[in-house]
């Protein structure tokens, strides 16, 4: 990410940095790969670490089938979850392997919340509201993807929210490297820049003495840290390391005179997956293009499609929340009738997030509750 910075700040790093009543303030650094890689230095009223009690929570572990590793297409209906308030289980774990998790929920939570283990990406279907983090609030709404460093305290205020997609990755989540110049700027074929992105722009600064409960996951365990003091008592902060949004809008599809494959849709990327995302755009414009995609093999990956809405020129069955899972092993492609279907045809309107995997993703056994059984045979032409 670029350098950014918000409030109150010293000419230097580690120097005195005095309160109105002659006090210090408390840096507290945020980092990764133990202080070499990207970072950020916050400063802050009270000691980041004052503690009254840490204690554990219900452990809401995923229960995986013993068939959820069978070698197969799969459709999950997500409408067809039910919808939990309770903060802990409104993220419904559907597929996981040992580096991601993904998830579906309806109405995001608003605790106070601090994942120690795990990177974050949101994306949420509808609704508006903040994104509150001790690095400020970012203002957000339906249509935007929500990325959380792990380690960071946050808490969504958040209204008239409904679905949403998460993404959990113990790695970095971070934008592709060849929309990328050396120095981290967006090059001008990227379909985003710079000024697509939602950073912290109100610097909310609690002083408060009042006992303060965050919730805490680290790995797959949960814990509630009970503090002296609010968290987001931030003053300052500057650095690399922070929350951000950016809408599915504002990316800018890359189209061509023949199909091109998906990489020119993808937007983030980390070391086990990559994310992309198909908005409206115009299809191919050769005399005689196929636009809808040619049959292909996921032999490195396994393919995940959250489909948001519109009419989805390659899939038929699939409604607005369903999750498709094509594995690797098995080629996939439009289903009978698609690919006619498509030709001549000028643009689409779909809008969907894809996620693929560079290792086997397992099912949970909520997953397995809302499959439709059926999808493997749908590629069998009726006659």
């Amino acid at each position: 990410m670029h350098y950014h910075s918000l409030g109150k700040l010293p000419k230097k790093r580690h120097v005195t940095f005095l309160k109105q009543d002659g006090t210090l303030h408390r840096e507290h650094l945020f980092g990764l790969e133990g202080f070499s890689g990207i970072q950020s230095l916050a400063y802050k009223l009270d000691l980041p670490s004052a503690t009254l009690a840490i204690h554990d929570l219900p452990q809401p572990l995923p229960v995986v089938s013993d068939k959820s590793d069978s070698l197969t297409y799969r459709h999950l209906k997500t409408a067809e979850l039910g919808r939990n308030e309770d903060w802990l289980t409104s993220r419904i774990p559907l597929m996981f392997n040992q580096q991601v998790e993904i998830s579906v929920g309806f109405g995001v939570p608003d605790t106070l919340f601090r994942n120690a283990s795990h990177h974050e990406l949101w994306y949420l279907e509808t609704g508006q509201g903040w994104l509150r983090s001790e690095f400020g609030n970012v203002q957000i709404c339906g249509g935007d993807y929500v990325v959380i460093p792990k380690g960071l305290t946050y808490q969504f205020q958040y209204s008239q929210g409904d679905r949403f997609l998460l993404t959990q990755s113990l790695q970095p989540i971070r934008f592709p490297n060849r929309y990328l110049n050396r120095q981290g700027q967006f090059l001008e074929h990227s379909p985003i820049c710079e000024r697509d992105l939602k950073l912290p722009t109100v610097l909310e600064t609690i002083d408060s003495c009042e006992e303060t409960k965050v919730t805490i996951r680290r790995h797959n365990r949960y814990f509630e840290q009970v503090m002296n003091h609010h968290p987001f008592d931030t003053v300052g902060w500057d650095g690399c390391y922070y929350p951000f949004a950016i809408s599915i809008h504002d990316f800018e599809p890359i189209v061509g005179r023949l199909h091109l494959p998906p990489p020119i849709h993808q937007i983030f990327e980390s070391a086990h997956f990559v994310v992309c995302n198909f908005v409206p755009r115009l299809f191919d414009f050769h005399p005689e293009a196929i636009p809808a995609p040619y049959y292909h093999s996921n032999i490195d990956s396994d393919e995940v499609i959250f489909y948001i809405e519109g009419n989805f020129m390659s899939r038929s069955g699939i409604e607005p929340g369903s999750i498709s899972l094509h594995p690797a092993g098995i080629p996939h492609g439009p289903q009978p009738g698609k690919t006619e279907a498509s030709v001549g045809q000028h643009s689409t309107e779909e809008l969907a997030v894809m996620i693929d995997t560079f290792e086997p993703l397992l099912l949970s056994s909520r997953a397995l509750e809302i499959e439709e059984c059926t999808y493997e045979r749908s590629w069998i032409a009726k006659k």
